[in-house]
């Protein structure tokens, strides 16, 4: 299996860009359409409403371009727009131009300080605020939104992977934790660091579910579940584990559904 950091995965999409080639824009949508077509097959009830939380960044464009695509799938979906810098990246700022009028997708944009809107109990929550580039810890109010939103009872998903989690090392600060993580390119390092899998009180860890892509560069996605813990020291979460009644060493990873 490979895993890039994050610079190289930049690195890779920048490769690809020139290469292929492909608008920044347009691997995007590529992207958002490999997320559609998983999210499909798994949820196939197209009465359920879909609520996709966004950032202001290029993981938020991602949350943007899947409401329209699922909105085009006849999926009921309406963003929560975080309002956590003042200007859009430019391809998040595209597809927010490119969703239909509010009517078929309200936009809610949420400012910091505003209370969080009630979400019904039976929506699909899709977390899409941060993704690979975050580099500090989450504080603050937006922090404090994540929390709320991981306390959300219906199925949380994350793309690219869970907001406030670091992509190549363990991480401290609110983690959003989601049921499932439909993680772009390839594996994050941090999804294989026991660290980043603690139990919240629900039971839900950060790393729940994760993908593992079969191409980079036509970024087609498989699902891989993964399981509580390791059968062999019982340590929570996929990673490089030590047993400490032996020093036994193992590593757990997913095996493939």
């Amino acid at each position: 299996m490979k895993i890039l950091l994050s610079p190289q995965i930049r690195e890779a999409d920048q490769y690809t860009i020139r290469q292929e080639p492909i608008a920044s824009i347009d691997l995007m949508e590529r992207a958002a359409a490999a997320f559609v077509q998983w999210f499909e097959r798994r949820f196939s009830d197209t009465s359920t409403g879909v609520t996709i939380v966004c950032g202001t960044g290029n993981n938020g464009g991602d949350g943007l371009a899947i409401a329209r695509l699922l909105c085009q799938r006849f999926y009921p979906v309406n963003v929560i727009l975080l309002q956590i810098a003042e200007t859009l990246s430019p391809d998040c700022q595209v597809n927010l131009q490119r969703l239909p009028p509010r009517e078929a997708i309200p936009v809610r944009v949420l400012g910091a300080g505003d209370p969080l809107p009630a979400l019904p109990e039976t929506a699909i929550l899709v977390d899409a605020i941060f993704g690979s580039g975050l580099n500090r810890p989450v504080e603050g109010y937006w922090a404090a939104c994540i929390e709320a939103l991981s306390n959300h009872p219906g199925v949380r998903i994350s793309v690219d992977l869970p907001s406030g989690l670091f992509a190549d090392t363990h991480s401290s600060g609110a983690v959003f934790r989601a049921d499932f993580t439909c993680s772009f390119e390839l594996p994050k390092l941090a999804f294989f660091m026991p660290e980043n899998a603690p139990l919240s009180e629900n039971g839900k860890s950060y790393q729940s579910g994760w993908t593992n892509p079969l191409s980079i560069k036509q970024k087609r996605r498989i699902f891989i579940p993964v399981r509580k813990t390791c059968s062999l020291c019982s340590s929570a979460g996929p990673g490089l584990h030590t047993k400490a009644s032996s020093g036994m060493r193992c590593f757990f990873a997913a095996a493939m559904a």
